[in-house]
């Protein structure tokens, strides 16, 4: 039996690899297509059209926000069905999501198409001889928003399968699409905002398209039929509401957006969205490890086996930060290089708002395996309300701090100091009702806490000693590199996880 549990192990851990490293790829094509893409998009709308865009397509951001908590909602449930063994109950829960995302699509489009599209007519600012245009993009991109959400059950089966090579060609399809797209702006003679909104709807149909005709080729259970389970729409509808509680937190970001231009004006809006876009940029590479990771959290506490998902959410706390620190570290010591090379003018208070981002971003991503957890327990009442009111209770306090002392970088600050408590406030409800052992996440965040620490001395070191050029970029990175990985290594790893990396990667040069 013993032996039957390490095999069982040993195959789960190689699929995570497996599908960590074809997101790896995935996202390695999608960065550099995605920041070419950029460039040719913004020179073909112009300043003007392209704010416009994404004004009018701010509302959609709120659709988004939805669709986040119904892929993580019904991803859980696949999964767990899956980690249970329960296969002919798997179509059950197929169909009865899809008529949940089918009530909550209908519900989008009304709002959208009502309350939305007022406040684009009336209270949006719009250039007069642009309303036409800007009011056809909203209307496009509802519609868009409104599919994604009917395709939700296929994506989320897709990932709870662990099909990340499918899930990575097809991302891989959709950025040169739109790459095609950005290439068309430049000889099209048609009014180049309205094609780009029409053509990012066809790639997001295509995609959709793609997403269901695989799962319907490789999964029976995805063939969708009227039935009404009403236990298992009521649990399924409450959990996407509990877990729709959780994401709501994000209202902290946009808040305190609101609050920065409310005090110091729309160029420090500007610095902000160009920290943000770096983050999500770096991000995105631990996203898909955890991607990869949680669906295993999740079958393993649908199996009973506790142990191994302590072991698990300790793995994906101690990597999650070691990638995030090794590829956030060189870039943070050569800000005003990469930013000069990418941005043509760039933003005051940008190079600080990316350091200050990146702290809080390293602290919260440490967070994600004990949200899973909850999600996995169904535990989703107690840890998401106490949570969601936290996190709110930010904005009144970054306010008096803002109007008291009219600090830019204070609102950063707030944030750090909450996101740091904020782990303790969620391993302590994870533990009330799963016992997961607290010494244990305890001891990795003290020592990815001191890492920061240290890293923001040594790094100020480093960037004042040497000069901002190519020469000087290539030594900062090597200094960095030499530092973060043997520091991850010894100091984030401990020896039950060097020993599987140590025969792996010796596994791989004697293949050489």
């Amino acid at each position: 039996m013993r032996t039957h549990n390490m095999t069982s192990k040993v195959a789960d851990n190689k699929r995570i690899a497996k599908n960590t490293a074809f997101l790896y790829v995935r996202t390695l094509v999608i960065l550099f297509i995605s920041f070419y893409t950029s460039r040719i998009v913004l020179d073909q709308l112009g300043d003007s059209d392209f704010g416009l865009y994404n004004v009018v397509g701010s509302l959609v951001m709120l659709f988004t926000f939805i669709q986040g908590s119904l892929t993580s909602t019904i991803s859980r449930f696949f999964s767990f069905e899956i980690g249970g063994g329960n296969k002919e109950s798997l179509n059950e829960v197929f169909c009865t999501a899809m008529n949940v995302h089918i009530i909550y699509a209908v519900i989008v489009f009304l709002l959208a198409e009502t309350i939305g599209l007022w406040y684009v007519q009336n209270k949006m600012v719009i250039p007069m001889e642009r309303i036409t245009a800007a009011t056809t993009v909203y209307h496009i991109s509802t519609l868009s928003a409104v599919i994604t959400i009917l395709t939700v059950p296929f994506s989320a089966m897709i990932i709870a399968q662990e099909k990340m090579k499918a899930f990575a060609y097809i991302s891989i399809f959709e950025s040169l699409t739109k790459l095609g797209t950005a290439l068309y702006l430049e000889i099209t003679g048609s009014d180049k905002l309205i094609v780009f909104g029409l053509s990012l709807f066809a790639i997001q149909m295509t995609i959709q398209f793609l997403n269901m005709a695989y799962c319907k080729r490789n999964f029976s259970c995805t063939r969708y039929k009227l039935l009404w389970d009403k236990n298992k729409f009521k649990e399924i509808f409450v959990f996407a509401g509990w877990t729709l509680i959780s994401y709501s937190a994000s209202i902290v970001n946009q808040a305190t957006n609101l609050l920065l231009n409310a005090f110091f004006g729309p160029v420090v809006n500007a610095a902000r969205a160009v920290a943000y876009q770096v983050q999500n940029n770096v991000t995105v590479f631990v996203t898909n490890f955890q991607i990869a990771i949680n669906p295993q959290i999740i079958k393993n506490y649908a199996g009973k086996d506790m142990e191994r998902v302590y072991d698990l959410v300790d793995m994906s706390t101690k990597i999650s930060f070691s990638l995030l620190f090794i590829l956030m570290f060189p870039l943070l010591v050569n800000l005003d290089f990469a930013l000069n090379l990418w941005l043509k003018k760039v933003p005051d208070d940008t190079p600080e708002f990316i350091i200050l981002i990146s702290i809080l971003t390293l602290l919260s991503i440490m967070q994600n395996p004990l949200n899973v957890v909850s999600e996995a327990a169904n535990k989703l009442k107690k840890y998401n309300i106490v949570n969601s009111i936290y996190n709110l209770s930010q904005i009144p306090i970054c306010y008096m701090a803002l109007k008291i002392t009219h600090n830019v970088y204070l609102v950063f600050i707030i944030q750090i100091a909450f996101c740091f408590v904020s782990y303790f406030i969620r391993l302590r409800l994870i533990n009330g009702f799963s016992q997961i052992p607290m010494r244990r996440p305890l001891i990795v965040y003290s020592k990815t806490v001191l890492t920061i620490i240290v890293s923001l001395i040594g790094g100020h070191l480093v960037m004042t000693s040497i000069e901002n050029s190519v020469a000087g970029f290539f030594i900062k990175c090597a200094i960095i590199t030499m530092f973060t990985i043997p520091w991850s290594y010894f100091f984030i790893l401990d020896r039950n996880d060097r020993t599987p990396l140590n025969s792996y990667i010796l596994k791989k040069i004697h293949r050489q």
